[in-house]
């Protein structure tokens, strides 16, 4: 069976060497023409197969290359474009991705992080075909992988990370051999949440300890760190736990205690115990003042603001002579 692989990312990197691994025929590998890093294009050059690397996938020069390769699957991992019809119907046993959600739900962009923040037990690592919607394609195979009350974004990916490659190899195996019995799932049921934008990484100390946690811990390196403030300084939270607490009336962002492992930060309900920080770009542990009020000061900020426009105004008026 003919293969064109299209990916990016460690995932597709290690997808790509277990195929080859495995002896799998491929046609070429297909880079994002923006790659993450250079880890799928090293291997492809290492193993001597072409590579394409379209700024439009669906464009008519790349979909007549295609044609004139004849695949008989295209597999696609961590690839960024959206795949239209007109490829999509070029190989004869269709177009597999694999995606970390469990559809039907968490389609879209960041499931294992969203899975996180939404305290989720488990996520789906899923393979399934490409259609025209967005992660609506049949399911091939849907694997679990458990969220444990430790875990965070990085040992998820890590657990991911060494299933994919196997996961993949199984759904292709069942291609090649006719032994699909694949799942449909209604557009109507689950949940698509989008990617994550610049700001949606800021804590609110005003949610309940349980939400705080999963928040910081969804977004730790490799993810961006989830973001507070002090006196209008970022500081990045990398790490915090949940505390056995009693529920109690205080001011959310206030630093009420400390340790020596770190300080106890109030939430809506208790507290949490933040551990550990990257300040000025230096990860350290968590060493704070009691007292210090973590997080956006809005009526600091309104008063900056208006003072900014006071400033504006009495220029216009000087230079429109008013």
């Amino acid at each position: 069976m003919k293969i064109l692989y299209m990916g990016d990312g460690k995932w597709g990197a290690l997808c790509l060497k277990r195929l080859i691994k495995e002896k799998k025929e491929l046609l070429g590998v297909v880079i994002r023409s923006n790659p993450s890093d250079k880890l799928v294009e090293d291997v492809a050059k290492e193993n001597n197969l072409s590579i394409y690397s379209p700024n439009d996938v669906n464009g008519k020069s790349f979909v007549k290359n295609v044609y004139n390769l004849k695949p008989d699957l295209i597999v696609s991992m961590s690839y960024d474009q959206i795949i239209r019809k007109e490829l999509i119907e070029i190989p004869s046993q269709g177009i597999i991705n694999i995606h970390a959600g469990k559809l039907p739900y968490y389609r879209g962009r960041s499931p294992i992080n969203w899975a996180i923040i939404n305290g989720e037990e488990e996520i789906g690592l899923t393979v399934h075909y490409i259609d025209q919607g967005i992660d609506t394609g049949d399911i091939i195979i849907q694997e679990k992988v458990p969220i444990n009350i430790n875990d965070n974004y990085a040992t998820i990916l890590r657990k991911v990370e060494e299933l994919t490659p196997t996961i993949l190899m199984q759904a292709i195996n069942q291609i090649e051999n006719g032994l699909v019995i694949s799942k449909k799932h209604s557009h109507l049921e689950g949940i698509y949440l989008p990617r994550r934008c610049e700001g949606d990484e800021i804590i609110n100390w005003n949610k309940v300890s349980k939400d705080v946690y999963n928040f910081i811990r969804a977004l730790v390196p490799p993810g961006p760190g989830a973001v507070t403030f002090i006196d209008g300084k970022e500081i990045k939270v990398l790490d915090c736990e949940l505390l056995d607490s009693p529920n109690f009336i205080g001011n959310p962002g206030q630093i009420i205690g400390t340790t020596n492992r770190g300080v106890k930060v109030k939430t809506k309900d208790n507290m949490v115990l933040v551990t550990k920080i990257k300040e000025n770009n230096i990860v350290k542990k968590a060493d704070l003042k009691i007292g210090t009020k973590l997080g956006i000061n809005y009526l600091q900020r309104i008063n900056s603001l208006e003072k900014r426009v006071e400033r504006l105004e009495k220029k216009i008026a000087n230079l429109t002579g008013r």
